[in-house]
Protein backbone atom coordinates (compact mmCIF):
# COMPACT_ATOMS: atom_id res chain seq x y z
CA UNK A 1 0.00 0.00 0.00
CA UNK A 2 2.87 2.36 0.88
CA UNK A 3 4.49 1.76 -2.50
CA UNK A 4 1.16 2.52 -4.25
CA UNK A 5 0.91 5.78 -2.27
CA UNK A 6 4.46 6.74 -3.29
CA UNK A 7 3.76 5.89 -6.91
CA UNK A 8 0.58 7.96 -6.97
CA UNK A 9 2.32 10.92 -5.35
CA UNK A 10 5.12 10.77 -7.90
CA UNK A 11 2.67 10.58 -10.80
CA UNK A 12 0.83 13.65 -9.48
CA UNK A 13 4.11 15.52 -9.06
CA UNK A 14 5.31 14.60 -12.54
CA UNK A 15 1.97 15.60 -14.07
CA UNK A 16 2.38 19.05 -12.55
CA UNK A 17 5.73 19.46 -14.31
CA UNK A 18 4.40 19.02 -17.86
CA UNK A 19 4.53 22.79 -18.17
CA UNK A 20 5.65 25.69 -16.03
CA UNK A 21 3.87 29.03 -15.97
CA UNK A 22 5.55 32.27 -14.93
CA UNK A 23 3.45 35.40 -14.35
CA UNK A 24 4.59 38.95 -13.70
CA UNK A 25 1.87 40.79 -11.82
CA UNK A 26 1.28 44.44 -10.96
CA UNK A 27 -0.32 44.64 -7.53
CA UNK A 28 -1.98 47.58 -5.84
CA UNK A 29 -0.92 46.30 -2.43
CA UNK A 30 1.37 43.57 -1.07
CA UNK A 31 0.85 42.15 2.42
CA UNK A 32 3.60 39.51 2.26
CA UNK A 33 1.55 37.03 4.28
CA UNK A 34 1.28 33.36 3.43
CA UNK A 35 -1.99 31.83 2.34
CA UNK A 36 -4.12 30.94 5.38
CA UNK A 37 -5.89 27.61 5.77
CA UNK A 38 -8.20 26.97 2.84
CA UNK A 39 -11.55 27.95 4.47
CA UNK A 40 -10.16 31.44 5.15
CA UNK A 41 -8.38 31.55 1.76
CA UNK A 42 -11.70 30.93 0.02
CA UNK A 43 -13.27 33.77 2.00
CA UNK A 44 -10.34 36.01 1.00
CA UNK A 45 -10.94 35.16 -2.66
CA UNK A 46 -14.65 35.93 -2.40
CA UNK A 47 -13.79 39.28 -0.82
CA UNK A 48 -11.23 40.14 -3.52
CA UNK A 49 -13.65 39.28 -6.34
CA UNK A 50 -16.67 41.06 -4.86
CA UNK A 51 -14.74 44.15 -3.77
CA UNK A 52 -13.17 44.52 -7.22
CA UNK A 53 -16.57 44.37 -8.88
CA UNK A 54 -17.95 46.91 -6.41
CA UNK A 55 -15.03 49.33 -5.99
CA UNK A 56 -13.31 49.18 -9.38
CA UNK A 57 -16.21 48.40 -11.72
CA UNK A 58 -18.88 50.23 -9.72
CA UNK A 59 -21.45 47.45 -9.34
CA UNK A 60 -24.01 47.19 -6.57
CA UNK A 61 -22.94 43.67 -5.57
CA UNK A 62 -25.31 43.68 -2.57
CA UNK A 63 -28.33 44.25 -4.82
CA UNK A 64 -27.22 41.44 -7.13
CA UNK A 65 -26.80 39.13 -4.11
CA UNK A 66 -30.31 39.94 -2.90
CA UNK A 67 -31.91 39.37 -6.30
CA UNK A 68 -29.87 36.19 -6.79
CA UNK A 69 -31.05 34.83 -3.46
CA UNK A 70 -34.69 35.58 -4.23
CA UNK A 71 -34.79 34.55 -7.89
CA UNK A 72 -32.26 31.72 -8.03
CA UNK A 73 -31.35 30.28 -4.64
CA UNK A 74 -34.84 30.34 -3.16
CA UNK A 75 -36.56 29.62 -6.45
CA UNK A 76 -34.64 26.50 -7.40
CA UNK A 77 -36.23 23.08 -7.15
CA UNK A 78 -32.93 21.58 -5.87
CA UNK A 79 -31.30 23.93 -3.33
CA UNK A 80 -28.45 21.64 -2.26
CA UNK A 81 -26.16 22.47 -5.18
CA UNK A 82 -26.40 25.01 -8.03
CA UNK A 83 -25.57 22.35 -10.61
CA UNK A 84 -28.38 20.05 -9.44
CA UNK A 85 -30.77 22.07 -11.61
CA UNK A 86 -28.24 23.86 -13.78
CA UNK A 87 -30.50 24.80 -16.72
CA UNK A 88 -33.16 26.21 -14.43
CA UNK A 89 -30.63 28.10 -12.29
CA UNK A 90 -28.61 29.37 -15.27
CA UNK A 91 -31.74 30.80 -16.89
CA UNK A 92 -32.73 32.66 -13.71
CA UNK A 93 -29.20 33.93 -12.98
CA UNK A 94 -28.65 35.15 -16.55
CA UNK A 95 -31.74 37.36 -16.28
CA UNK A 96 -30.38 39.41 -13.34
CA UNK A 97 -29.00 42.71 -14.62
CA UNK A 98 -26.07 44.28 -12.73
CA UNK A 99 -26.78 47.70 -11.25
CA UNK A 100 -24.06 50.30 -11.91
CA UNK A 101 -25.76 53.05 -9.87
CA UNK A 102 -23.42 52.73 -6.89
CA UNK A 103 -20.60 50.33 -6.04
CA UNK A 104 -21.46 48.44 -2.87
CA UNK A 105 -20.49 45.18 -1.17
CA UNK A 106 -21.08 44.16 2.44
CA UNK A 107 -23.14 40.95 2.09
CA UNK A 108 -21.50 38.08 4.05
CA UNK A 109 -21.18 35.27 1.51
CA UNK A 110 -20.46 31.66 2.54
CA UNK A 111 -17.39 29.98 1.07
CA UNK A 112 -19.30 27.30 -0.84
CA UNK A 113 -20.52 26.44 -4.35
CA UNK A 114 -23.48 28.82 -4.32
CA UNK A 115 -21.32 31.90 -3.69
CA UNK A 116 -18.93 31.08 -6.50
CA UNK A 117 -21.88 30.33 -8.75
CA UNK A 118 -23.24 33.78 -7.87
CA UNK A 119 -19.90 35.47 -8.62
CA UNK A 120 -19.60 33.55 -11.88
CA UNK A 121 -22.93 34.91 -13.10
CA UNK A 122 -22.31 38.40 -11.78
CA UNK A 123 -19.07 38.53 -13.78
CA UNK A 124 -20.68 36.99 -16.86
CA UNK A 125 -23.62 39.40 -16.78
CA UNK A 126 -21.27 42.38 -16.45
CA UNK A 127 -19.29 41.24 -19.49
CA UNK A 128 -22.49 40.77 -21.51
CA UNK A 129 -23.60 44.40 -21.05
CA UNK A 130 -24.03 46.09 -24.43
CA UNK A 131 -24.91 49.58 -23.20
CA UNK A 132 -21.77 49.98 -21.09
CA UNK A 133 -18.22 49.50 -22.35
CA UNK A 134 -15.95 47.87 -19.78
CA UNK A 135 -12.30 48.99 -20.05
CA UNK A 136 -10.06 46.23 -21.43
CA UNK A 137 -7.96 45.88 -18.28
CA UNK A 138 -11.08 45.50 -16.10
CA UNK A 139 -12.66 43.11 -18.60
CA UNK A 140 -9.60 40.87 -18.36
CA UNK A 141 -9.91 40.65 -14.57
CA UNK A 142 -13.69 40.14 -14.73
CA UNK A 143 -13.16 37.27 -17.18
CA UNK A 144 -10.67 35.77 -14.71
CA UNK A 145 -13.26 36.10 -11.94
CA UNK A 146 -15.83 34.25 -14.06
CA UNK A 147 -13.45 31.42 -14.99
CA UNK A 148 -11.97 31.01 -11.50
CA UNK A 149 -15.42 31.08 -9.89
CA UNK A 150 -16.45 28.20 -12.16
CA UNK A 151 -13.41 26.23 -10.96
CA UNK A 152 -13.93 27.06 -7.29
CA UNK A 153 -17.60 26.11 -7.45
CA UNK A 154 -16.50 22.57 -8.30
CA UNK A 155 -13.60 22.55 -5.82
CA UNK A 156 -15.75 23.69 -2.88
CA UNK A 157 -18.40 21.10 -3.75
CA UNK A 158 -15.77 18.38 -3.29
CA UNK A 159 -14.25 20.03 -0.20
CA UNK A 160 -17.70 20.04 1.41
CA UNK A 161 -17.75 16.23 1.25
CA UNK A 162 -14.47 15.79 3.15
CA UNK A 163 -14.70 14.07 6.52
CA UNK A 164 -18.29 13.07 5.93
CA UNK A 165 -19.38 16.73 5.86
CA UNK A 166 -16.85 19.56 6.13
CA UNK A 167 -18.14 22.14 8.68
CA UNK A 168 -15.71 24.77 7.34
CA UNK A 169 -17.19 24.94 3.81
CA UNK A 170 -20.42 26.68 2.88
CA UNK A 171 -20.16 29.04 5.86
CA UNK A 172 -19.37 32.72 6.42
CA UNK A 173 -16.15 34.12 7.89
CA UNK A 174 -17.85 34.67 11.25
CA UNK A 175 -18.94 31.01 11.32
CA UNK A 176 -15.35 29.86 10.64
CA UNK A 177 -14.03 32.07 13.44
CA UNK A 178 -16.72 30.75 15.77
CA UNK A 179 -15.68 27.16 15.02
CA UNK A 180 -12.03 28.02 15.65
CA UNK A 181 -12.90 29.72 18.93
CA UNK A 182 -14.96 26.81 20.26
CA UNK A 183 -14.60 26.58 24.04
CA UNK A 184 -15.66 23.86 26.43
CA UNK A 185 -15.33 21.19 23.77
CA UNK A 186 -13.20 19.86 20.96
CA UNK A 187 -12.56 22.26 18.09
CA UNK A 188 -13.52 20.50 14.82
CA UNK A 189 -10.39 19.78 12.76
CA UNK A 190 -10.20 21.16 9.23
CA UNK A 191 -10.22 18.08 6.96
CA UNK A 192 -7.03 17.82 4.84
CA UNK A 193 -7.69 18.89 1.25
CA UNK A 194 -6.27 17.18 -1.87
CA UNK A 195 -3.06 18.71 -3.21
CA UNK A 196 -4.70 19.61 -6.54
CA UNK A 197 -7.40 21.63 -4.74
CA UNK A 198 -4.89 23.45 -2.53
CA UNK A 199 -2.69 24.26 -5.52
CA UNK A 200 -5.62 25.80 -7.41
CA UNK A 201 -6.80 27.77 -4.37
CA UNK A 202 -3.27 29.04 -3.70
CA UNK A 203 -2.76 30.29 -7.25
CA UNK A 204 -6.14 32.05 -7.35
CA UNK A 205 -5.52 33.52 -3.89
CA UNK A 206 -2.03 34.71 -4.89
CA UNK A 207 -3.04 36.49 -8.10
CA UNK A 208 -6.50 37.57 -7.00
CA UNK A 209 -7.59 40.56 -9.08
CA UNK A 210 -4.10 41.91 -9.76
CA UNK A 211 -3.05 42.82 -13.30
CA UNK A 212 -0.99 40.18 -15.15
CA UNK A 213 1.37 42.05 -17.49
CA UNK A 214 3.58 39.20 -18.71
CA UNK A 215 3.05 35.44 -18.85
CA UNK A 216 5.41 32.75 -20.08
CA UNK A 217 4.38 29.09 -20.38
CA UNK A 218 7.21 26.63 -21.04
CA UNK A 219 6.07 23.17 -22.05
CA UNK A 220 7.81 19.83 -21.83
CA UNK A 221 7.87 19.37 -25.62
CA UNK A 222 9.85 22.60 -26.04
CA UNK A 223 7.02 24.99 -26.94
CA UNK A 224 7.21 28.39 -25.25
CA UNK A 225 4.20 30.73 -25.15
CA UNK A 226 4.84 34.36 -24.22
CA UNK A 227 1.97 36.77 -23.60
CA UNK A 228 2.02 40.53 -23.04
CA UNK A 229 -0.91 42.56 -21.78
CA UNK A 230 -2.04 44.95 -24.47
CA UNK A 231 -1.87 48.64 -23.63
CA UNK A 232 1.09 48.19 -21.27
CA UNK A 233 2.82 51.49 -20.48
CA UNK A 234 5.99 51.54 -22.60
CA UNK A 235 7.90 53.44 -19.91
CA UNK A 236 7.43 50.47 -17.56
CA UNK A 237 7.78 47.71 -20.13
CA UNK A 238 11.56 47.21 -20.17
CA UNK A 239 11.96 47.16 -16.39
CA UNK A 240 9.08 44.70 -16.01
CA UNK A 241 10.38 42.53 -18.84
CA UNK A 242 13.80 42.23 -17.19
CA UNK A 243 12.14 41.22 -13.91
CA UNK A 244 10.00 38.70 -15.80
CA UNK A 245 13.05 37.18 -17.50
CA UNK A 246 14.78 36.75 -14.14
CA UNK A 247 11.66 35.08 -12.74
CA UNK A 248 11.56 32.71 -15.73
CA UNK A 249 15.21 31.77 -15.13
CA UNK A 250 14.51 31.02 -11.46
CA UNK A 251 11.43 29.00 -12.37
CA UNK A 252 13.35 27.02 -14.99
CA UNK A 253 16.12 26.22 -12.51
CA UNK A 254 13.53 25.02 -9.98
CA UNK A 255 11.79 22.98 -12.69
CA UNK A 256 15.08 21.26 -13.60
CA UNK A 257 15.78 20.48 -9.93
CA UNK A 258 12.32 18.95 -9.54
CA UNK A 259 12.88 16.67 -12.53
CA UNK A 260 16.17 15.50 -11.03
CA UNK A 261 14.43 14.87 -7.70
CA UNK A 262 11.66 12.84 -9.35
CA UNK A 263 14.23 10.77 -11.26
CA UNK A 264 16.03 10.00 -7.99
CA UNK A 265 12.77 9.14 -6.22
CA UNK A 266 11.66 6.87 -9.07
CA UNK A 267 15.01 5.10 -8.96
CA UNK A 268 14.75 4.67 -5.20
CA UNK A 269 11.16 3.43 -5.42
CA UNK A 270 12.14 0.86 -8.05
CA UNK A 271 14.90 -0.40 -5.77
CA UNK A 272 12.42 -0.75 -2.91
CA UNK A 273 9.96 -2.71 -5.03
CA UNK A 274 12.31 -4.92 -7.05
CA UNK A 275 15.52 -4.79 -5.03
CA UNK A 276 18.80 -3.39 -6.28
CA UNK A 277 20.68 -5.40 -8.89
CA UNK A 278 23.40 -6.15 -6.38
CA UNK A 279 20.96 -7.74 -3.91
CA UNK A 280 19.48 -10.21 -6.38
CA UNK A 281 20.94 -13.56 -7.30
CA UNK A 282 22.34 -14.39 -3.84
CA UNK A 283 25.87 -13.09 -4.48
CA UNK A 284 28.91 -14.73 -6.15
CA UNK A 285 28.81 -18.56 -6.26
Amino acid sequence: MANEDWGGALRDLARGLINIETNTVLSSGITGRKMPVYPHALQDIIGKFANFLADEVGIDVDKFCQEFDERVRQGTSKPDDPDSASLENDRAARAIEPDFTVGSYCTPLPNGPWSFYLLRWLAANVLSQTERRIPEQQASVITRIRVNSDHLKIVTRELKKLGGGNPYIGVTRDAILALEATTGGVVPAIPPAPLEALTMIRKIWDIGVDSIVFQTVQQLDGDVIFRVRSGLDLSKRQVLLEAHQQACNVAMSYWRSMFELIAALVSGLADRIFGSSGSQGGGTP
